[in-house]
């Protein structure tokens, strides 16, 4: 929305007298064609380009705050960016409680998540059942010191529970997180996805159905009950993270 580039891999940076976006050798000519003139494309991997980071340190003036979306950025990326923008005497600000600035901009206008309905993938096909895996993750818990596990990559969330979706163009997952404990097993997705089937075969599974926006305030409550959640911190959000301090 913000650049009018459609590809799937890029990153805007916005400044008060800037536009610039990072894309990778497979859309440089896609760019070309979308940006406005208002935009800078940068061309990552090219060697002359610097990545967001170093370019952010070497050119916003000592005490600027670079603003970020929490739940766009994993903990690892934000730890770097934060270390990189420290030695130049800069914050990176996590605008949680203000929101997206793009989603401000775009207002009512924005599309809403997918809403196409889940589907279940058979075991006979996925080689186990959702009590099977979820019986293997239990199990791997104890070796990592913990009470429950995150899971906040989509494709893992399908594997885990055997569904399928249609959320993501020729990809079959769906917007979701999986939260798997010793006493239960949760999907967190729009419930308006489940259908009877899936919900029967959730059920089966021993998997409750919670609304995608209650994921953190669930992971605010275990944290605060002092579970331990173990979880990625390459794939999960620095917002889901945060909740879980």
């Amino acid at each position: 929305y913000i650049s009018s580039f459609t590809g799937s891999a890029g990153t805007a940076v916005v400044t008060a007298d800037q536009a610039l976006l990072w894309t990778d050798g497979r859309y440089f000519l896609q760019a070309e064609s979308e940006l406005g003139r208002e935009w800078t494309l940068m061309r990552g991997g090219t060697g002359s380009c610097p990545e967001i980071n170093d370019w952010l340190a070497d050119t916003l003036p000592e005490g600027s705050r670079v603003g970020f979306d929490p739940f766009c950025h994993t903990v690892e990326a934000v730890n770097k960016l934060k270390a990189k923008l420290q030695e130049k005497g800069l914050e990176a600000v996590p605008l949680l409680a203000d929101g997206n600035l793009v989603d401000q901009a775009w207002g009512a206008d924005r599309p809403g998540l997918p809403t196409a309905p889940l589907r279940v993938h058979e075991a006979v096909w996925a080689g186990a059942s959702i009590q099977q895996k979820v019986d293997e993750v239990r199990k791997a818990l104890g070796g990592v010191k913990a009470d429950c596990f995150l899971a906040t990559t989509l494709d893992e969330v399908a594997w885990l529970y055997n569904l399928r979706g249609s959320d993501v163009p020729h990809n079959p997952v769906f917007v979701s997180y999986a939260l798997v404990s010793l006493d239960d097993a949760v999907l967190y997705t729009n419930p308006a996805k489940v259908t009877p089937a899936v919900a029967q075969h959730l059920e089966a599974g021993g998997v409750a159905v919670r609304p995608y926006e209650q994921l953190v305030a669930d992971v605010k409550a275990k944290a605060a009950g002092k579970a331990r959640i173990a979880m990625d911190t390459t794939k999960v959000s620095y917002a889901v993270y945060q909740a879980a301090e």
